[in-house]
């Protein structure tokens, strides 16, 4: 039998990605975790400029959520490709 399906938290200051019930602070740096989704995957650690497209997307209220049948669809990985993305949405 498989447990539970755990959120997926992220901290946009050490770039790094935990999978708790319920996390509240990152165990680095102790700055908040972000709740993501279930369906979250990090990026690297080292690539910058899509960890600041998911902080960005996070701000705007936009999670890595599905009902599991196919993902949580699209979401953009460069800084180039957020207006649009951002635009279809009305935000």
């Amino acid at each position: 039998m498989y447990g539970p399906y755990k959120e997926h938290y992220a901290c946009f200051q050490c770039r790094k990605c935990f999978r708790y019930h319920q996390a509240t602070l990152c165990p680095d740096c102790r700055n908040p975790l972000h709740a993501m989704g279930l369906d979250f995957k990090a990026p690297k650690q080292k690539d910058i400029e899509q960890w600041k497209v998911i902080e960005i997307l996070y701000n705007y209220g936009i999670r890595f959520q599905s009902c599991g049948c196919g993902g949580p669809g699209y979401r953009p990985t460069r800084l180039k490709e957020l207006p649009a993305f951002l635009a279809v949405r009305g935000l």
